[in-house]
C-alpha cells in the first residue's frame, strides 16, 4: 500500500512516513488481536470461528473508516512538488541528526546495494534535500548530507505528525490514552 509511493492526494501532497508508520502499527495491532482470538477459540475448543472472523472483518472496516479520517492530510504542504517513495523517506530520516554520512555506511544502514542509494541520492539531491561532496581527507570517499530544503521538510513532517497523534489523542479521555500509548508501546518499543 505506502510501500511503493508513498500515498498522495490530487495536489501532490505526501501522507509520508507517520502515515505509513500508524498504518503499519494498526495492521499488526488488528492482526495480532485476531490470531490471539483465533488460537484462544482453539484452546478452548470454539466453534465460533465464523463469529469470531465475521467481528473481525467488521472491526477491521471500522478501522479503516476509522484512519481515513485521522490521516486527512493538511491542505498546504511546505513543498508540493515532492512524491517521495518510502526508501527516500527512509534514507532522509538515515541522515537526519547527521552532520554528514560516507555514501558506503549510507548503504549498509539502509540495508540496500550502494548502487541503489546512489540513484536515490541523485533524485534527492536534483530535488535539492541531499547535498553531495567528495572527501577532502579521502578523495575516494563520497559524502552526503541533508540540505536546508530537508530540514525544513522534517519540520513539516514533525508538524503532520503531531496534528495526526492530536487528532487520535483528543477524543480520548486521560485513562484511554495512557491505555492506548501502553498497547503501541508493546507493538513498537521506542
Amino acid at each position: 500500500m505506502f510501500c511503493r509511493k508513498v500515498q498522495q492526494d490530487a495536489k501532490g501532497f505526501s501522507l509520508g512516513f507517520g502515515a505509513y508508520v500508524i498504518l503499519k502499527i494498526l495492521h499488526y495491532l488488528i492482526f495480532s488481536v485476531y490470531n490471539h482470538s483465533m488460537i484462544s477459540d482453539m484452546a478452548t475448543g470454539s466453534t465460533q470461528n465464523t463469529s469470531t472472523e465475521a467481528r473481525f472483518a467488521r472491526q477491521a472496516v471500522q478501522l479503516q473508516a476509522i484512519l481515513l479520517g485521522l490521516l486527512q492530510p493538511p491542505s498546504e504542504h511546505v513543498f508540493p512538488e515532492l512524491a517521495l517513495s518510502f526508501r527516500e523517506i527512509s534514507l532522509l530520516h538515515t541522515l537526519r541528526g547527521r552532520p554528514e554520512m560516507i555514501m558506503t555506511d549510507l548503504a549498509t544502514m539502509l540495508r540496500l546495494p550502494l548502487s541503489t542509494v546512489t540513484r536515490m541520492v541523485d533524485r534527492l539531491e536534483k530535488m535539492k534535500l541531499v547535498e553531495r561532496a567528495r572527501s577532502e581527507q579521502d578523495r575516494r570517499l563520497v559524502l552526503v548530507k541533508t540540505s536546508d530544503k530537508a530540514m525544513l521538510l522534517f519540520a513539516e513532517f514533525e508538524k503532520m505528525q503531531l496534528e495526526v497523534a492530536r487528532r487520535i489523542l483528543e477524543p480520548l479521555s486521560h485513562g484511554e490514552r495512557e491505555i492506548l500509548l501502553e498497547l503501541m508501546m508493546k507493538l513498537a518499543p521506542v
